[in-house]
């Protein structure tokens, strides 16, 4: 008798691992990477690179990034450049980083639908021609300037009606 139970209970805990993977998979809850830079002494007044490999998986319906590189450098980009928070733009992220002194706004195209302009017909010159590369992993850098208490990171892509809808969080 106890011989058929084992098998049947190795298999319904088997399922229940698989389900629970699935359902975290299907983007229903983002759980928030932790990236160590706020109490870094190195990016204290810095401009921030953050360069992510980027993977989308059509079956989840999810985007999947891996942070690849931290790189800071010295200097101070325009705060007028990032107080404002762009529209959304089909092939583009919007990232918003959040910190005690405010949000800080930040456009990046999106690596695996990159829109391109080439010539058109030979004999118009006037006509660009566009078309978008599809890509199943890219590679993104997102820049932004550090400042006192950073606290997030929210990547949101547009959906076809122009709406952002959350890809990815991150704690700083």
């Amino acid at each position: 008798m106890f011989k058929h139970v084992a098998p049947i209970l190795l298999f319904l805990a088997l399922l229940a691992i698989s389900c629970q993977a699935v359902r975290n998979g299907a983007g229903r809850r983002l759980t928030a990477d932790q990236l160590h830079i706020a109490e870094d002494p190195a990016a204290a007044g810095k401009i921030i690179f953050l360069t992510y490999q980027v993977r989308y998986d059509s079956m989840a319906k999810t985007y999947h990034f891996r942070l690849q590189q931290k790189q800071f450098a010295n200097g101070l980009l325009s705060p007028d450049m990032l107080a404002e928070k762009p529209a959304p733009q089909q092939h583009y992220f919007n990232c918003e980083i959040t910190g005690d002194a405010g949000k800080q706004y930040v456009q990046v195209q999106d690596p695996l639908n990159q829109e391109v302009e080439y010539p058109g017909e030979p004999n118009n010159d006037a006509a660009l021609t566009r078309t978008v590369i599809r890509a199943a992993e890219g590679e993104m850098t997102i820049r932004f300037q550090h400042q006192p208490g950073l606290k997030t990171l929210i990547i949101q892509s547009p959906n076809s009606q122009q709406q952002l809808k959350t890809i990815y969080h991150a704690k700083f």
